[in-house]
């Protein structure tokens, strides 16, 4: 994988580090690299931020993949894409345990090690939370270059107090991602026609409160179809409602599940203490 300019030197670097890459804090935020710098055969993307105004640089699917699965977690403030450590610590940490800092092949100079996330998230006491990931494939975590630039990483993380997670493309079942990804997917697009006109304004509390008194043991296929003729709605609609409602957390139902809507409705249950507003995200 290429990654950044042709040749990099150091140089280029500073010309980067005027260009602010890996400073600033939330929308002014800019990563240690683009997406478009990026060759490879994964895919790489470019995406609005779920919590912000920025535009996110993911270098690789795998990339993608936790970031989306990190907005579907309740709390999320900041989500800082390749994070670059501070050289000067992986330079003195690498002589300090012996092994070589990888470098740039083609100029030999120290390569910048990044994170593929520095994440910011609210805990329940209202503290803001900071963890550290790298999401490796298990095909690269046999290569020993990978594995040293991933013990630098760790190292940093340690000495500033910050948690460090490693994650694969076996972190997440394969139901679960599949499931994420299609309640991401009920999310509203700006300029989207509404076939129902304030569908997500009183459907969302009244769905609520009918699944908080349900005792029904029929699927949640059912249970939406009976919504929509109940309501006097296309169909449809029940489910775009229901999906939302996962989508903002007042929702909880089995995501490791081959099909959603295929579990029962009683598996469907409100989120404690979850409060709804009108409207959807």
């Amino acid at each position: 994988m290429r990654a950044g300019p042709q040749l990099w030197t150091e140089e280029v670097r500073a010309d980067r580090a005027r260009r602010g890459h890996n400073q600033g804090v939330g929308d002014f935020y800019t990563p240690h690299l683009f997406a478009q710098e990026v060759s490879n055969r994964s895919t790489q993307t470019r995406m609005p931020s779920d919590v912000g105004l920025r535009t996110l640089d993911l270098l690789d699917a795998l990339a993608r993949q936790l970031y989306e699965v990190h907005t579907f977690v309740p709390g999320l403030v900041n989500y800082y894409e390749s994070f670059s450590i501070p050289r000067p610590f992986t330079l003195a940490a690498a002589q300090v345990l012996g092994v070589p800092h990888p470098h740039h092949s083609k100029t030999g100079i120290a390569r910048d090690l990044f994170l593929t996330s520095l994440v910011e998230r609210k805990a329940p006491d209202g503290t803001i939370e900071r963890t550290a990931w790298d999401a490796i494939s298990t095909k690269q975590l046999k290569c020993r270059n990978v594995n040293i630039a991933l013990m630098l990483r760790q190292t940093w993380c340690a000495q500033e107090g910050i948690p460090h997670f490693l994650f694969t493309e076996m972190s997440v079942p394969k139901n679960v991602w599949k499931n994420i990804q299609i309640i991401r997917g009920s999310k509203p697009r700006l300029g989207e026609f509404e076939v129902v006109p304030g569908l997500m304004d009183k459907h969302p509390s009244r769905m609520l409160a009918d699944i908080a008194s349900t005792t029904s043991e029929v699927s949640i296929a059912k249970f939406c179809t009976h919504y929509d003729q109940t309501h006097g709605l296309e169909k449809g609609s029940a489910i775009r409602v229901f999906l939302n409602l996962l989508l903002r957390h007042l929702l909880n139902v089995n995501l490791d599940v081959q099909y959603l809507l295929d579990q029962p409705i009683a598996n469907a249950k409100p989120t404690p203490g979850a409060q709804i507003n009108n409207g959807a995200v």
